[in-house]
């Protein structure tokens, strides 16, 4: 039997709610909630992720359930499709959550987490199949004392030129062998543990996500390397199919490099670290041909020449998310002079073109939210302000000061439910930092609810008993005898 009678709606704030309802704080629209009766109890638990219900989710279930060590599965799918139909067939021994809004993939990430009971927990793109002991590969290494471990990549197809140069220019450094010398450690599943000591992802983020939450325990833990543990990844296997993956890819991954190349503000002193950086993955997959089984010197040719176009096809997208990011700097310095000046109209414009360019940079989105407060607008430009700094905070996940920056904007606006939906996320990224378990104390009790600012206060308390800035709290909010 299945339970499909949990659908809800509503905007989702941190609460103490049942362990199987935590999850709905990371939306806010509607979402279906479906579990069957033989969801598998494990010590590993997996989040497929999918997306407008693709056709590929099957497969992912499928080589999952027929792993010999079954997992505990979870299927976040957001933006529509028809999910519950395509896994039918799969739906008692799993649970199915399909989010109307659209999810990026720290925010499915961050539902699997908390409606999973499993002591680690893995992920998989909906896009994407396991090979047979890819549980139990990581099961062992966890209990062998990892926090981490990471996972290789394999190509979909051996005979297919196209994929296995697409594979090779994007997965090189996951190649399933012992001896390379840097793998990538990516693919990860986590000690639930380190959700708690160290927060959630963020779930603003279009990609990096991982990584951005994997630098805030690296002085912690180092993930494992374990190429037994392998992911099947499908690559494109047309030369125009290639082409256009590849540049995606290259926009997607370009505001990265960008920042990593410097991004001076014109392009063309740019073009010599992104043509370096471009021939150096070339050059990398290229020399990575011989790993492959069975290769020839005909088939070597054809996928060198296959690389030439992922290359192109990348460096195509990167100089053009390289370019967007330069506009975006430009439109941002022209939007604090206008502040300066105190032209609000030509400032808000600015911001809006740089956002337009760059629209996951956090600054900027915080930036524009503050000149449209200055606006004192009571109608949809005070929306689009709050919607501003909601998306700032989305993108913030991981930097506290970004987001106790933020707080205060909203408070400063008397918006307390705003302030509240920051403090809650400060809490959810720095779990241990008792600043902000008293910050949220204090803005809990400015709302009223003083049950859950004592709580707050308390749990604070735990982490550092000595603060006297935290007993002058707990001294307001003491319950009257």
């Amino acid at each position: 039997m299945v339970d499909d009678d949990n659908s809800v709606s509503k905007n989702a704030t941190f609460s103490v709610e049942g362990e199987s309802q935590l999850w709905r704080r990371w939306i806010d629209g509607s979402a279906d909630f479906v579990t069957g009766n033989d969801v598998q109890e494990s010590k590993l638990a997996v989040v497929v992720i999918g997306h407008r219900g693709q056709p590929g989710l099957p497969g992912a279930v499928k080589s999952l359930i027929d792993q010999e060590m079954r997992p505990e599965i979870v299927v976040v799918n957001s933006n529509g499709g028809d999910a519950r139909t395509l896994l039918k067939p799969y739906l008692e021994r799993i649970t199915l959550i399909d989010v109307e809004q659209r999810l990026f993939a720290g925010g499915a990430r961050n539902i699997g987490i908390d409606a999973t009971r499993a002591p680690h927990i893995a992920f998989l793109a909906g896009d994407s199949v396991v090979l047979p002991d890819w549980v139990r590969g990581r099961v062992i290494r966890h209990e062998a004392g990892a926090t981490a471990v990471s996972c290789a990549i394999v190509p979909s197809s051996l005979r297919s030129p196209v994929s296995l140069a697409a594979y090779l220019f994007l997965h090189h450094s996951r190649m399933p062998s012992e001896t390379l010398d840097q793998p990538s450690l990516y693919g990860l599943s986590y000690n639930r543990n380190l959700f708690v000591r160290h927060g959630y992802f963020s779930p603003g983020l279009r990609i990096g996500e991982d990584t951005d939450f994997n630098l805030r325990f690296r002085e912690e833990a180092v993930p494992v390397w374990a190429p037994e543990v392998r992911t099947v990844h499908h690559d494109p296997t047309s030369p125009k199919a290639l082409i256009a993956s590849m540049e995606s890819r290259g926009k997607r991954a370009g505001r990265y490099h960008a920042y990593l190349l410097g991004a001076p503000p014109r392009l063309q002193k740019n073009w010599f670290k992104l043509l370096k950086l471009v021939f150096w993955r070339y050059r990398i997959a290229a020399a990575s041909i011989s790993e492959i089984e069975g290769m020839t010197w005909g088939r070597a040719v054809l996928i060198h020449l296959c690389l030439i176009l992922a290359a192109a096809g990348w460096g195509v997208g990167m100089a053009q998310s390289l370019g967007s990011v330069i506009d975006a700097k430009r439109a941002f310095a022209q939007s604090r002079a206008a502040v300066k000046l105190r032209d609000a109209e030509t400032a808000r414009r600015q911001a809006q073109a740089a956002i337009e360019a760059e629209p996951q940079n956090a600054d900027y989105r915080r930036h524009l939210a503050t000149i449209l407060f200055r606006m004192r607008d009571d109608g949809p430009l005070l929306d689009e302000a709050k919607g501003q700094a909601r998306a700032a905070a989305d993108l913030s996940l991981g930097d506290i000061r970004n987001l106790v920056s933020l707080a205060k904007i909203l408070e400063a606006q008397d918006d307390l439910q705003g302030v509240r939906r920051v403090a809650d996320q400060a809490v959810y990224c720095c779990p241990t930092e008792p600043d902000v378990h008293i910050y949220l104390a204090q803005i809990l009790a400015a709302s009223g609810d003083v049950e859950a600012a004592r709580g707050a206060a308390l749990y604070a308390r735990t982490i550092n008993p000595h603060s006297p800035k935290l007993a002058g709290i707990l001294r307001k909010l003491a319950k009257p005898d």
